[in-house]
């Protein structure tokens, strides 16, 4: 019984490797593939109102995201800190400095009318998450704060 389950379940994990973009916007996969063509690691995710694939291009680790209609709505990929605008940067020092809040990532996030916003996550000495959003223009606000448990 034992040997038919591990038997049953690698069967399984197969088959939905081999199978992976099955419930995946096919139009959205065709788009993806003709624009980023030397993309590697694709990694392809199917949720109800879109479809996320993360990808390797050119050393960059990045994420796009589809509607169902297979049109591009939004990208994203880690930046370094110091990419922000400089008067975020003056802000973000000034207000989260080093101890007692730890950079814990850094994303530029772009939607479909080409508007970029950033997102830059912290962690307050092991007791919370702090999300700001900084806009292009570089004003800072608090997106959200979550304790740690």
């Amino acid at each position: 019984m034992k040997k038919l389950f591990i038997t049953a379940l690698i069967a399984v994990s197969i088959a939905t490797s081999a199978f992976a973009d099955v419930n995946v916007n096919s139009i959205a996969v065709s788009r993806f593939k003709n624009e980023y063509q030397s993309a590697t690691n694709v990694q392809w995710v199917a949720k109800e109102d879109f479809t996320k694939v993360s990808f390797t291009l050119d050393g960059e680790n990045m994420n796009v995201f589809y509607n169902n209609e297979g049109i591009v709505i939004a990208s994203s990929k880690a930046i370094a800190l110091d990419k922000l605008p400089a008067s975020a940067l003056r802000t973000i020092t000034k207000e989260y400095p080093f101890p007692p809040y730890v950079l814990n990532e850094c994303i530029e996030f772009t939607n479909a009318d080409n508007e970029t916003k950033y997102y830059v996550s912290f962690i307050e000495e092991g007791k919370s998450k702090l999300i700001l959003e900084v806009s292009e223009k570089g004003s800072v606000n608090l997106y959200s704060k979550n304790r740690i448990n």
